[in-house]
């Protein structure tokens, strides 16, 4: 943690706990998953008695304004995918690639994103009443996602792909590569997570560095690395594919 993040956090810490409506307050992103760096942002989220983004952000507006100045401000349109009320702030006077991403969640939201197995361990700043619940995501939930993962990337697999080659045969250079991407993100990656790292078949592209074994994570790279003849890459996008979803059939298929 740098000098700049860890006095920011005390600083927001200290005042957001002065408010009668805070009732805990932690950090996520890579301070729980053990991977902090000097690029890290600061993740962090706001258990309230109620729902109370309004609030909370006010005051957040109001202390970030006066002691760092507010260079930007994005506040995440609700109701969101969460069920949160989330806030991005760039600061005029914070390190450079350095933001922070702030959330409010009610009490009786039983959704906190606190999962150890798909969000870390949160680090802890204030929780008096011991509300920080550190559960793995129940097996039940986990093969909802990884069924509902699978059908995503393989509904309309053969759509992508005739529209992927069509592209090629066309020698449209900009839909290729869409066409690709779309394929690679929408169909392959889902497929790759629900192999290695199941608990994350959700989370698409990121971290795969993190938790994809070498020779996979080589393959995906070796993927991304196209260059004027996309054809050539095909054989190996389709054959890595198409192998991967038989193999996964018999688990998550629901036909």
């Amino acid at each position: 943690m740098t000098a700049y993040k860890e006095e920011l956090t005390r600083e927001l810490v200290e005042k957001l706990t002065s408010l009668e409506e805070v009732l805990a307050i932690w950090e996520g992103g890579s301070a729980a998953t053990g991977f902090e760096d000097e690029y890290s942002d600061l993740d962090l989220s706001i258990v309230t008695k109620h729902k109370a983004g309004d609030e909370i952000f006010a005051v957040l507006d109001e202390i970030l304004e006066q002691n760092h100045g507010i260079a930007r401000r994005f506040r995440i349109p609700e109701p969101s995918w969460h069920g949160m009320s989330q806030c991005v702030y760039l600061l005029k006077d914070s390190p450079e690639l350095f933001y922070c991403d702030i959330c409010t969640v009610e009490l009786d939201n039983p959704h906190k994103l606190t999962e150890p197995d798909r969000h870390g361990r949160a680090r802890v700043h204030y929780d008096p009443l011991h509300l920080l619940e550190t559960k793995n995501t129940p097996d039940e939930e986990l093969q909802a996602i990884a069924k509902r993962v699978y059908r995503s990337a393989t509904a309309i697999d053969f759509v992508f792909e005739i529209e992927l080659k069509k592209a090629v045969k066309r020698k449209l250079y900009i839909d290729s590569v869409s066409m690709y991407h779309t394929f690679l993100q929408r169909c392959l990656i889902p497929l790759l997570n629900l192999k290695y790292r199941p608990f994350k078949a959700d989370f698409g592209m990121r971290y795969i560095h993190r938790d994809y074994p070498a020779n996979a994570l080589t393959q995906v790279e070796d993927l991304l690395r196209i260059g004027d003849d996309m054809s050539l890459k095909l054989p190996t996008l389709f054959e890595l594919y198409h192998e991967t979803k038989e193999e996964l059939e018999p688990a998550f298929s629901e036909a």
